[in-house]
């Protein structure tokens, strides 16, 4: 089977960003023969940063998950950060890379159209009620 690499970037690279990767690369191959998809963690990203030990083999370590998104080396992006600010942020700049293209932001992503529409409406009804 001929397998379509996909390369992964996880922002929010605490405990559950770990196990992300951890679980990515512990079932990398079953993975592959089941969906005929090769996943490689390229990019992660903490803003504390990462400490050397952490970093998954291969892949780049960042502090600023806008370097993470900018990156052409991460097909995928994985986040796993807590709070809102910086996921609508997130979402935002997700936008942008695509030029507005919902579908490509949402693949961007790793979710669904429906998904990014309603994390867009949920985040639009925080900022209103921050007004």
């Amino acid at each position: 089977m001929n397998e379509k690499q996909v390369r992964v970037g996880i922002v929010g690279f605490g405990t559950v960003g770990r196990a992300t990767a951890d679980i990515i690369a512990k079932h990398r191959d079953l993975i592959a023969q089941r969906s005929g998809v090769k996943l490689t963690v390229n990019c992660v990203c903490r803003r504390s940063g990462v400490p050397p030990r952490d970093v998954p083999v291969g892949a780049l370590a960042v502090t600023d998950w806008k370097d993470l998104l900018k990156n052409p080396h991460v097909d995928v992006v994985v986040e796993t950060m807590g709070g809102t600010g910086d996921a609508r942020q997130l979402l935002r700049a997700a936008l942008e890379r695509t030029d507005g293209n919902k579908s490509a932001a949402a693949r961007l992503l790793g979710i669904t159209r429906r998904r990014l529409y309603s994390r867009l409406e949920s985040l639009g009804k925080e900022e209103e009620a921050d007004e």
